[in-house]
């Protein structure tokens, strides 16, 4: 389509400069006399190419006598005043240009005419033009004088033009309307007398005689009262159509609606998934740090067992100390100070004994460390620390290496016990919770394979109840959803004739 973007008046009638922008529907506005039908004139005299006075000011005055030179130097008072003056008196150029915009290829072009004006009013100098671009950004005016360009001016500034924004001048009318045509895409030889009669004073009095002519293709004459019969039809046809596009739109939005509670469905299954996934990942990062403390705890006991060995190495050297001792006591053949050998020999003996009774605890703690080490061993080993701690009691008990500080030892091997027991209890309710989670995942993701929709709980709790009370009257009576039991056939339009259908052909009334 090609578009009227904005028009060019320069020196026209009483407008010195003016540029009138048009959007898809402009209205002309204003009281007699302001320049209305001085527009239109100036696209007659563009899109016709012709310069004779019988095509102006027809929208206004049907016996106008106004011509292209009393527009040109605003002539006053011409059609039927009692004398007439000129708004200009002096040499003069005028632009008469509009500029076209073709929205299929998104390019643009100008029409008009450029006139040189003398002072004396004679016949101006009239050449058409034609740009293959926008109006100009200085609209054909020299910035220096402020005054548009002559036509010699307009030719010499071409030489610093491109040559889409060059200036092409047309000698004839008939030329020039050549050129138009083509660009305008090659109109209908009718379109200029269409044109003339469109901004002409005088209704159209006989409406067949005018289908005829500039509307209808063909030759033969068009029967008015058919065409209003058939528009009227056309009418109804598409007040129908409307309807029936408010109901297929009615349609969609249930359609869209189901979609969205459906994604929204997914996307909480997916939710929960994530949260439970991210309460599993929080439960294996737990079990992680108990691996981290159970290694912290193993080298304790590797602490505890070099406690051990020096306390060996101690008793060995108060053994040795006390033989030494004893010898000394024998070989002694007088002692002077009795009191204080005897109390030596008394501490000695009470180190002794307690060396003694601690060996008897470490002992039974040994015991105790092999009863818990095969009891451990029975069981099915899942935790890697349990089996380092065996790793490490069975090393310590090949080596046969006594061991102190017992009672710290036992307390620790105490809490690492119950902390796997607690650990294997947490872990053991969390599996059950996540299978039934994935259970409950696994279920609805099957059903919303199969086809079977997903409904809000509210909706379920109400369909159960329903389906409760029904029964206490008819223990086959079956409560279904609409949507899980209605059937649309190819060829049904509307949910209306669907819904008929289930209900065994019952019409039903709906207002939209």
């Amino acid at each position: 389509m090609i578009k009227l973007k904005r028009l060019l008046l320069i020196h026209w009638q009483a407008y010195d400069f003016q540029l009138v922008e048009f959007e898809d529907i402009t209205l002309i506005t204003g009281q007699t006399g302001v320049g209305k039908s001085t527009i239109i004139d100036a696209l007659n005299v563009i899109l016709l190419g012709e310069k004779q006075k019988h095509i102006f000011n027809k929208a206004a005055n049907e016996n106008s006598r106004r011509t292209l030179e009393s527009y040109l130097y605003g002539k006053l008072g011409d059609d039927g005043g009692d004398g007439f003056f000129y708004l200009r008196e002096e040499n003069f150029t005028s632009y008469l240009v509009a500029e076209f915009e073709n929205e299929e290829t998104c390019e643009y072009f100008c029409c008009g005419f450029v006139a040189d004006c003398s002072s004396d009013h004679s016949s101006p100098n009239v050449q058409w033009l034609t740009t293959k671009s926008k109006l100009p950004a200085d609209y054909f005016i020299n910035e220096e004088e402020r005054i548009p360009y002559s036509i010699n001016e307009l030719i010499y500034e071409n030489n610093f033009k491109t040559e889409n924004e060059k200036v092409t001048l047309i000698v004839t009318d008939k030329d020039y309307r050549k050129k138009i045509a083509g660009l305008f895409g090659q109109i209908r030889d009718d379109y200029r007398r269409l044109l003339k009669q469109s901004v002409s004073f005088t209704p159209v009095k006989d409406i067949e005689m005018f289908l005829t002519d500039f509307v209808s293709e063909t030759e033969s004459p068009i029967n008015v009262e058919e065409m209003q019969k058939s528009i009227r039809r056309y009418n109804d046809l598409e007040q129908e159509s409307d309807k029936i596009k408010s109901k297929v739109a009615k349609l969609e939005d249930i359609k869209s609606e189901l979609q969205g509670l459906e994604k929204r469905k997914l996307l909480e299954l997916r939710q929960e998934y994530f949260i439970e996934k991210a309460k599993l990942d929080a439960l294996q990062e737990q079990k992680e740090n108990y691996h981290i403390d159970v290694e912290n705890y193993q080298r304790q006991i590797e602490k505890n067992t070099r406690d051990i060995a020096d306390s060996s190495k101690r008793i060995d050297v108060l053994g040795a100390k006390k033989e030494e001792m004893r010898d000394k006591r024998d070989s002694l053949v007088v002692l002077k100070d009795k009191v204080f050998l005897n109390n030596q020999i008394k501490s000695v003996n009470e180190q002794v004994q307690t060396i003694q009774n601690q060996t008897e605890q470490g002992q039974e703690a040994i015991a105790l460390m092999k009863y818990f080490i095969r009891v451990v061993k029975a069981l099915p080993i899942e935790l890697p620390s349990i089996t380092n701690l065996v790793k490490v009691f069975e090393k310590y008990n090949q080596e046969q290496k006594l061991i102190s500080k017992f009672v710290e030892m036992n307390d620790l091997l105490d809490q690492i016990v119950k902390e796997l027991v607690s650990y294997k209890h947490f872990v053991n309710e969390q599996e059950k919770r996540l299978k039934s989670k994935v259970s409950v995942l696994l279920n609805e993701e099957e059903r919303l394979k199969k086809g079977i929709k997903m409904v809000p709980e509210q909706i379920r709790v109400f369909k159960e109840a329903l389906q409760k009370y029904l029964s206490n009257y008819d223990k086959n009576a079956q409560v279904e959803y609409l949507s899980d039991v209605i059937d649309f056939k190819q060829g049904e339009e509307s949910w209306q004739k669907a819904v008929e259908a289930y209900l065994g052909g019952a019409k039903i009334l709906s207002r939209d």
